[in-house]
């Protein structure tokens, strides 16, 4: 539950420095690759504080979800459908260039946390450990749906 709170903080952070980066136009640019790496780091120091308990990747992943290029994508790949190669192509390239500076950035944020904590026995787990309990899964769909209503 921890990590849940972690996760909110950083979704929050990240929402905001998207509105302040509004203001100009070539922060925007950067603005994936500082936003990985910041969450990454903030993610990687709370897993090295405190221990398996925490989940890195779900943690980093909380706070940059909505920077994924998944409609980019799927508009590129609806246009490959359609005949237009040329733009579809240049949109899917464009879509893979943003990943990797997000990709990017969680790399950085990572081995500057254990850099800077000193810490480079931590073992990074893909899938966590710790699940949600059987009520809370099952009250998931219900409050999707309320929500998007």
């Amino acid at each position: 539950m921890a990590d849940c709170a972690v996760s909110s903080f950083l979704g929050l952070f990240v929402g905001l420095l998207d509105r302040v980066t509004v203001r100009y136009p070539h922060a925007s640019d950067i603005l994936p690759f500082i936003v990985s790496a910041i969450c990454s780091f903030v993610a990687m120091s709370a897993r090295i504080a405190f221990g398996d308990k925490m989940c890195w990747i779900g943690m980093t992943f909380g706070g940059i979800v909505w920077m994924l290029p998944g409609l980019s994508i799927t508009f590129s790949v609806l246009e490959l459908g359609t005949g237009n190669v040329i733009s579809g192509t240049v949109h899917m390239f464009s879509c893979f260039l943003g990943l990797f500076t997000l990709s990017y950035g969680m790399v950085a944020g990572q081995k500057l946390a254990m850099a800077l904590w000193h810490n480079h026995d931590v073992i990074i787990k893909l899938k966590c450990d710790n699940h949600a309990s059987l009520w809370l899964q099952l009250a998931f769909i219900p409050i999707t749906i309320s929500m998007c209503v």
